[in-house]
């Protein structure tokens, strides 16, 4: 069943496309970084700093990886697909089987977001002379993405579940990562350091003020993740598959 819903998932062009939106997105943040120090004599430490920020913007991988993994779940609702794999095994093993393929996409993107940070800013740098310095911190940062890029996943996935409807599942996720969690940090930050995508922020190793350490990010991801699971799961148990 694993390798039918990975080969189901897989299948189209919504992975490409998500896939292509990502690389372009990140790597046109990381040019720009790049043009702009183009002409300014960096120090040693100061070029660690902009390829650590370069290597940051990759950030933006795992909020593709959860919308493509929503699609998962709803793709498979409006396709009929769904109700045969419930057909053939139990809902657990099916659920079981979606929430493997999504943590195994959400790798996926995270590696070929390590892999891109990395590539990418040491051709981009080299080609405008801007100084390559790979640092202990852009290490941890790439690590960092790779890891939210899987619970990123996950959760978009158990949305999907949660709503499911393809259009209202990427509106959710959109609307939640690009406005409402980061509007409710200026407004509220000591409250919105606990919200998923924000939780996230600290896991990636990001700059801004008011985050959550590693460790407790991390128990606040997690934590987000599960209850969503707890959720989808009770929906997808209780349901009817065509309702």
């Amino acid at each position: 069943m694993l390798r039918a819903e990975l080969r189901r998932a897989v299948q189209g062009r919504q992975l490409a496309l998500f896939a292509s939106g990502a690389v372009f997105l990140c790597l046109v943040t990381g040019y720009s970084l790049a043009v702009g120090a183009k002409d300014s004599a960096l120090t040693a430490a100061a070029a660690g700093t902009l390829v650590e920020s370069q290597a940051r913007s990759w950030m933006m991988t795992f909020l593709f990886a959860g919308l493509f993994a929503s699609m998962v779940f709803t793709r498979d609702l409006g396709t009929g697909a769904l109700t045969r794999s419930v057909l053939t095994a139990s809902r657990r093993a099916v659920f079981t089987a979606k929430a493997t393929v999504a943590a195994l996409v959400g790798a996926a993107f995270g590696l070929g977001a390590a892999a891109l940070a990395v590539g990418s800013t040491y051709a981009m740098n080299t080609a405008l002379s801007v100084p390559f310095v790979w640092t202990g911190e852009a290490t941890l940062i790439v690590l960092g993405i790779g890891a939210c890029c899987v619970l990123a996943a996950l959760f978009g996935l158990f949305v999907g579940m949660l709503t499911r409807h393809a259009t209202g599942a990427l509106m959710l996720l959109l609307v939640q990562t690009l406005l409402l969690e980061p509007g409710l940090q200026r407004l509220a930050p000591d409250v919105a350091k606990y919200l998923f995508t924000i939780s996230l922020s600290s896991i990636y190793r990001d700059v801004l003020p008011n985050l959550l350490s590693v460790p407790l990010a991390w128990a606040v991801a997690l934590g987000w993740v599960v209850v969503a699971g707890g959720a989808a799961w009770s929906a997808f148990s209780t349901k009817d598959i065509g309702s």
